[in-house]
């Protein structure tokens, strides 16, 4: 039996190209070597085995956020995502139910743009940052100190476009310390926070 070298060089790299297709590109969280802003006790520091001392994941772009050409808008350069940068533009920065704020996205024309849309539990997620006590703090602080560059951003709870079990029950995300929970979609104190792009 003869084995030309084209066939064993496949034979050779096909376990190889298996575990390069298994491979996630997921984003770090955020949580560096550093002590965190405001942590007194229980810090994760360089502790072996916690997140802060493995830092598995894509690394982030330094700095993550940029503003738009028009000065009213954050483009997330690990996500490519565009997000409106003063959300006391969007619905004067109140809560609304969340079939207003659909129509609120949908018919927003920040920046130029006319095809916002209220981001999906992953994308709205992507935002928060485990490394600080506050995600809203740190995304209201400036680009050039390391922050988002976001003004008015709340440390409440946020809509997504990801259903729960039915259509009346909606995740959200509390843009504070990023948790997730569902809150029926007449709830008219939950915010909105526009996002377009994405695949």
């Amino acid at each position: 039996m003869r084995i030309n070298l084209v066939n064993l060089i496949m034979l050779v790299s096909l376990p190889t190209i298996t575990m390069a297709v298994n491979v996630a590109l997921v984003p770090q969280t955020g949580q560096g070597q550093t002590v965190p802003t405001g942590c007194t006790s229980g810090c994760y520091t360089s502790t072996a085995g916690t997140d802060g001392s493995l830092q598995k994941g894509v690394a982030w772009p330094t700095p993550r956020f940029a503003v738009d050409t028009t000065g009213n808008c954050i483009i997330d350069k690990l996500t490519g995502l565009m997000w409106v940068r003063n959300l006391n533009s969007v619905n004067g920065g109140n809560g609304l139910r969340w079939t207003n704020a659909l129509s609120t996205a949908e018919s927003g024309t920040w920046c130029g743009y006319t095809d916002w849309r209220i981001p999906n539990i992953n994308e709205l997620r992507s935002l928060i940052n485990y490394g600080e006590s506050s995600t809203s703090v740190w995304l209201n602080t400036p680009i050039s100190s390391g922050g988002g560059g976001f003004t008015n951003v709340n440390s409440g709870v946020y809509w997504t476009s990801s259903l729960y079990t039915n259509s009346s029950i909606i995740r959200v995300i509390d843009l504070l310390n990023g948790s997730i929970s569902s809150v029926v979609s007449t709830s008219a104190s939950t915010l909105l926070f526009p996002v377009r792009g994405g695949m």
